[in-house]
């Protein structure tokens, strides 16, 4: 709506010889309407009423005395306009942006792009994820792993304007320093989905090549049927209650709108960002708005309100994360989120210094943009990748001839590991493996002969494609997999210093 500053404003720069048009591009730069400003730029282009001065005398003898001559000082004049018109000037160039963040306070300007942005049906995504371990700080932790650093990078378009064939691509880089980058494709195309997969890396049980940079057709109940995941595990019902249907999109979108899970700190100087000219903002994240978005999405997608004990749990989890200072960067011509920052420390209890550090990078562009996916027109399903795999892991003669096949490396003394392997099983440890594993005959080779006092438990299908049913109710999805009696896991080829360690089982020397 037009005000009296706004036209005081167009005035004084009118005055200075600015042109509509420059003022009609600043005005809307600001955040005004198209109308507003034409009324605006009309109404200050009409002159002012100008009252009728009062009569001065003429130069005229009035009675016997003369009229004096005045002289004009018109040096004086002149220094006085040229003066006025600097003041007016530097008011309006200093003045401005402070007349900006008056109408446009970094709270509207940060709560109105956040609404735009739950709006948006279709955009690009670009970013960057950077994981730091501190190796020394996990030690004696459950997890050992062979990289101090992971680079997640992504390039994603998305296209929700049909809620009933939601389609995008996305391609993400991986990089954990002790393999080549590995690079997947992500295609979505309504009900139809595809993978592929470069550089996959060589773990030694298999032969990669046949499906390195081949795109996977994933089809969930292809992949069910040759798991062999019973359908109480992954049922239509569990699948139905999670899919995203336009009236849970709109939910979640408006949950989006209102988390208000950030806040600004401080102003930066403007920035462009893809030739937007951007205000740019230092900001925070509350993590209590955060944990109730979280819970609130997840009842939206799932149907199943978090109960108090999880919540819980979640809360105490949260408090080993410190978020630092970030920034965003919205877009002046069309309040849209263009970029944002930020980076937090996980330091779990007990530790004086943080465990990981993660430093996440955000770019958005290509708003409400029509985007082109391109099935692939020839791919292999999940059956023919499971066989290949399956060839490769015959070949190498991992397979054995039956599922009570343990092949085993006897490398330790007889009977040394007894005491041991008996305290870990008295203990409520143990081992979740598959017959085909390398990791997991490296695991039990580690015991020696004392591996028979172990408790030990066999996941895979003599076929080797499926999973016995024992130990899907563990929700095992790795081997090998410890599993001890306060609930937690341990996955990979764990090293019996750390099983020691983790049960307070003595080790001898």
């Amino acid at each position: 709506m037009v005000n009296q500053q706004m036209l005081d404003y167009i005035r004084q720069q009118m005055a200075q010889g600015a042109s509509p048009e420059r003022l009609k591009a600043d005005l809307f730069a600001g955040g005004w309407q198209s109308s507003d400003i034409d009324e605006a730029l009309r109404l200050a282009s009409t002159p002012r009423p100008i009252g009728v001065p009062p009569q001065m005398p003429s130069a005229q003898v009035l009675g016997n005395i003369e009229a004096v001559p005045v002289k004009h000082h018109t040096t004086l004049k002149v220094i006085l306009v040229f003066l006025i018109i600097v003041i007016m000037g530097a008011g309006a160039v200093f003045g401005y942006p402070y007349y900006q963040d008056y109408k446009n306070p970094p709270e509207k300007v940060l709560a109105e792009a956040f609404q735009n942005m739950s709006k948006i049906k279709s955009d690009s995504l670009s970013g960057l994820v950077t994981v730091v371990i501190d190796q020394n700080s996990i030690a004696s932790s459950t997890v050992q792993l062979p990289f101090k650093k992971i680079s997640i990078s992504f390039d994603t378009s998305s296209d929700i304007s049909d809620p009933q064939n939601i389609k995008g691509i996305a391609d993400i880089g991986l990089d954990m320093e002790v393999v080549p980058k590995i690079n997947a494709e992500f295609i979505y195309n309504g009900a139809d989905k595809y993978l592929k997969i470069d550089n996959i890396p060589n773990l030694g049980f298999f032969d990669p090549s046949s499906v390195n940079g081949v795109w996977i057709k994933l089809d969930l109940a292809d992949l069910q049927k040759q798991l062999g995941v019973s359908s109480a595990m992954i049922s239509s019902s569990t699948i139905k209650s999670t899919e995203l249907s336009p009236e849970k999109i709109a939910e979640i979108q408006q949950l989006t709108a209102n988390a208000h899970m950030f806040a600004v700190t401080g102003k930066l100087p403007d920035e462009d960002v893809d030739g937007m000219n951007s205000y740019h903002y230092q900001i925070t994240l509350d993590k209590d708005k955060l944990l109730s978005f979280i819970a609130d999405v997840s009842k939206t997608i799932g149907g199943v309100a978090i109960t108090d004990a999880q919540l819980t749990q979640e809360r105490q989890a949260f408090q080993q994360i410190e978020f630092s200072p970030g920034e965003i960067w919205i877009g002046k011509g069309d309040m849209y989120i263009h970029k944002i920052s930020f980076s937090f420390a996980v330091t779990p209890n007990g530790r004086s210094t943080p465990q990981i550090t993660d430093s996440i990078v955000l770019s958005f562009k290509n708003f409400n943009q029509p985007v082109q996916v391109v099935p692939p027109t020839s791919f292999k399903t999940i059956k023919e990748v499971i066989n290949a795999i399956t060839d490769s892991l015959k070949k190498q003669n991992i397979a054995p001839k039956s599922v009570t096949q343990t092949p085993v490396s006897i490398k330790n003394t007889v009977g040394k590991y007894d005491a041991f392997a008996r305290c870990l099983t008295a203990r409520n440890a143990v081992l979740y493996g598959a017959f085909w594993c390398p990791h997991c005959q490296s695991q039990k080779a580690k015991f020696g002969e004392s591996v028979k006092y172990l408790s030990s438990v066999e996941c895979s299908t003599a076929d080797g494609k499926g999973q016995l049913q024992i130990c899907k109710d563990q929700n095992i999805t790795a081997y090998p997999t410890w599993k001890f009696s306060d609930g937690t896991t341990q996955l990979g080829d764990v090293s019996l210093e750390t099983l020691a360690l983790k049960t307070g089982c003595t080790l001898p020397l």
